[in-house]
Order: structure tokens, then C-alpha cells, then sequence
């Protein structure tokens, strides 16, 4: 397998170089994840949230729909009267920017709700089938946009103008941007396929749009693929409802965080080299297409792998419209990040250093170890799943050239410091600590 990924990895680094647009900001991303639905103040209240999630650490926030329809659009020019006025949404994004954060919107490309009037104004933006009638897409049975139609591309690099003139947003996160069928209208000129598979294309004029205003701006797609990269250096590792499985199987012995640092290395091992990966354990589609559990121990030291090995990205809850487990519910949860974040934006090595999984590894299967490195500085990534002490050895490959005869390393949850050999003699972990020490 091992082979294999390597030979990929090879053609996507000569095939598929990585946006050499992206703006350094991208790596040292921290996102959070907000739906205006689940507040009770619509934009005013997360308007008024901000500087506390400021505090935490979160420098980047992602705005999930807004406009009327949602998921599935009705007009994407009109802000739903729900969530408050367009006057209130500037404000938030205002108020985000004066903060530091970057503001991301969601942006709803497989097609428009049948309520729409753009689909009697202009059928020319949908795919039709054989007989000249409007086709749903397969999943979402929206009216399916056809990708590769030039005027859905001009509606869409009009309408990317329109929100960072109007609205000043860094960007977008680009939901659903997966194959989702041809369009067999006789009368299109391109081939059937592209009216499915063309959303590259949909996201480069999009960019193309937003960089005209600012040119650091960016696109966060939902799904990834070498192929996306190349117009924006940002995806999601798009799993769903797969952390929580996975937590669950772990719980019940079926699995452990080796099985989860073998998936992170193949998931790198399928991209060109320094791709930008946003990973998450739980974002808003958990609880709708499976459900949220709690935010145990295991699930926030989850996330501490996803903060130290790529970008994370935190759900702000359901609030007041779910009985689901939320992150304010307790304080200790808000802690944990705000305390992981601090030391991810102290040390540059966790946000900009090569990631190393395969050049380290551990006699004990409930301890996920990586490095981080950047010229001459690596820092050791420890982080137990065990609700145990473990005593536990560390190796690490000869190709590292690396010293590791005692190690300086600070807990970033209790803020301990202290020196220890990761040799044969071993290091003792308590239940699910996190230790993060400098490799000379």
C-alpha cells in the first residue's frame, strides 16, 4: 500500500501543484464553525459571542447559511429575515475583522430550492434532461445547477463579487462540490459530464472574483481531491459522522488512535505536498445524519490531534434548538481549546513545520505520536486515549537525525513542564495527557 500512495503522491505533486496563491495566514487557521439558526439572537447574539471566542483562539469564522433557503437556496442575495438584516450581518463581520478573524461564508452550489424565482428567470443556469425539463440532483433533490453552464458561471462570479463588495468576507466554504451526474440536454454545447464535474471550474471563477478585491482571499471546499487544490489550497477532511463513529468503535475495543494516525497518513499520502487539511470530530452534519454523544475525553484529545497536525475546525453547538451536547454547556470544554490553541499559535512549528507520522512511533497502541519539524526545530507530538497511566516507549526513525536523549516537555492542559527520556527506560502518561517536547 505503502508503494502505492508513494507512486500517487509523485504524479499529484508533478500533476497537481498546490494554489501558489495561498496566503501564509491559511496554515495558522483555527475555524469555528457557526449556524445562525441555532441562536436565539440570530447575528446580534453572535455578534455579541465574538470576543469570547476570540479568546479561545478562534481566528477564523465560518458563517454557515444565511440567506433564504438555506441548504437549499431560495435567494442568495436576500438574508433571511430570521437571523436579523443585512445591516446586522456587516456588523458581525465587522466586528469579527476589528477582532483579528477572518470571515468565511457557506456557499450552496449543487442547486436551488423549486420555490426559487431564478428558476423561472433563469432556467439557463440548471441542467435539463432530454425532454428540456429541470433536473433534481441525486442527493439534495434541489434544481441542479449545471457546473459547466457559462451563464451559472457568470450568475456565480457575480454573485462571489457582490459578498466581498457588499459584506467584505474573506472567502467561502464550498458545500457539496461532489459528481452529482450529467446533464443530457441536447441543446448544451458542452459534453453531458461537465454539467456534473465541472465544480472546479465553478470554484475558480468564484476565487478568481474574490481575489480581484482581496487577494488573499480563499475558498474552504467540503470535499476534497488533488484535483480542488490547485485553485485553493484549503479542504476539509469531509467525514461526517465518521469521528463519532470512530469514537464509539474505539470505546468498545474495535479500534484504537493507531487506526486514526494510519487514516491521517493515507489522507496525506493522496495529496500533493503542503496541502492545507482542515479536520474536524464534529461539525453541524454529525447530528443531523448520525448523532453527537458528548464531549468526552477522548473526543477533545481528538481534536488536539487535529489542532497540532492540521487545522482545526470547532462546531459552536446547536444551542437552543437541540437537546445535543454543546461546548457551553461546560466551561472545562471551552478550556481545553482556548489552553491547545495557546500553545499551537505559541510554538510556529505546530501550525508550519512538515508533519511526520510515520517517522515516529510508540509501544503502546493508545498513544498517537507525530512530529512537527521546520529546519532545525521538531517538537514530539504525545497524546494518550487511555483513562490509565501508561508507561510507554518512544521511537523515533534514524532518518530523523534527531537527539533524544532527554526532552523538555510542557503539558499545554495542566501547564506542567518537566525533562524525560523517551528512550527505552520509558515516560509515564497520565489518563489522556497531552505532551508536547522539543526534539534537539
Amino acid at each position: 500500500m505503502d508503494e502505492v500512495l508513494d507512486l500517487y503522491k509523485a504524479f499529484c505533486n508533478e500533476t497537481y501543484a498546490p494554489d501558489a496563491l495561498t496566503p501564509d495566514w491559511v496554515k495558522n487557521m483555527i475555524l469555528l464553525e457557526v449556524y445562525p439558526k441555532y441562536y436565539a439572537g440570530g447575528f446580534r447574539e453572535i455578534t455579541e459571542r465574538l470576543p469570547f471566542y476570540r479568546e479561545i483562539g478562534f481566528n477564523t469564522l465560518y458563517l454557515m447559511p444565511h440567506w433564504l433557503g438555506g441548504y437549499s437556496p431560495i435567494d442568495f442575495y436576500t438574508v433571511d429575515p430570521a437571523y436579523g438584516t443585512k445591516a446586522n450581518l456587516k456588523k458581525l463581520v465587522d466586528k469579527a475583522h476589528r477582532l483579528g478573524m477572518k470571515v468565511f461564508f457557506d456557499m450552496v452550489i449543487h442547486g436551488f430550492n423549486e420555490r426559487s424565482p431564478i428558476i423561472e428567470s433563469n432556467p439557463e443556469l440548471f441542467v435539463h434532461d432530454t425532454l428540456g425539463n429541470i433536473t433534481r440532483h441525486r442527493t439534495w433533490k434541489s434544481m441542479s445547477s449545471d457546473w459547466a453552464s457559462t451563464h451559472y458561471l457568470k450568475y456565480m462570479s457575480e454573485l462571489a463579487s457582490h459578498h466581498i463588495q457588499e459584506y467584505d468576507i474573506d472567502g467561502y466554504r464550498l458545500d457539496a462540490a461532489s459528481y452529482k451526474g450529467p446533464g443530457w440536454d441536447k441543446n448544451t454545447e458542452h459534453p453531458a459530464y461537465k454539467s456534473g464535474t465541472n465544480a472546479v471550474e465553478v470554484m475558480k471563477v468564484m476565487l478568481q472574483s474574490l481575489r480581484s478585491v482581496k487577494p488573499d482571499a480563499m475558498i474552504l471546499n467540503e470535499v476534497f481531491g488533488p484535483v480542488f487544490y490547485r485553485v485553493s489550497n484549503l479542504a476539509h477532511d469531509n467525514q461526517t459522522e465518521a469521528p463519532q463513529q470512530f469514537l464509539e468503535k474505539m470505546e468498545r475495543g474495535e479500534v484504537t488512535i493507531q487506526d486514526y494516525k494510519k487514516h491521517m497518513q493515507r489522507v496525506f499520502a493522496m495529496l500533493p505536498d503542503n496541502t492545507n487539511r482542515v479536520f474536524f470530530a464534529r461539525n453541524h452534519d454529525t447530528s443531523w445524519f448520525y448523532h453527537f454523544n458528548s464531549y468526552t475525553s477522548a473526543f477533545l484529545n481528538l481534536d488536539a490531534v487535529h489542532t497540532f497536525c492540521a487545522i482545526p475546525e470547532v462546531f459552536a453547538g446547536d444551542h437552543h434548538r437541540s437537546k445535543a451536547p454543546n461546548p457551553d454547556d461546560d466551561p472545562k470544554v471551552w478550556d481545553f481549546y482556548k489552553k491547545i490553541f495557546a500553545i499551537k499559535e505559541k510554538i510556529p512549528e505546530l501550525n508550519t513545520g512538515k508533519l511526520l507520522l510515520k517517522e515516529v512511533s510508540c509501544n503502546n497502541k493508545n498513544v498517537f505520536t507525530a512530529i512537527r519539524r521546520s529546519n532545525d526545530n521538531a517538537y514530539l507530538l504525545l497524546i494518550s486515549f487511555s483513562d490509565q497511566p501508561v508507561e510507554v516507549n518512544i521511537a523515533l526513525s534514524p532518518s530523523l537525525q534527531l537527539e533524544s536523549q532527554s526532552i523538555e516537555f510542557t503539558d499545554p492542559v495542566s501547564g506542567n513542564v518537566f525533562r524525560s527520556k523517551i528512550g527505552p527506560e520509558g515516560l509515564r502518561l497520565g489518563p489522556y495527557q497531552i505532551l508536547i517536547g522539543k526534539v534537539s
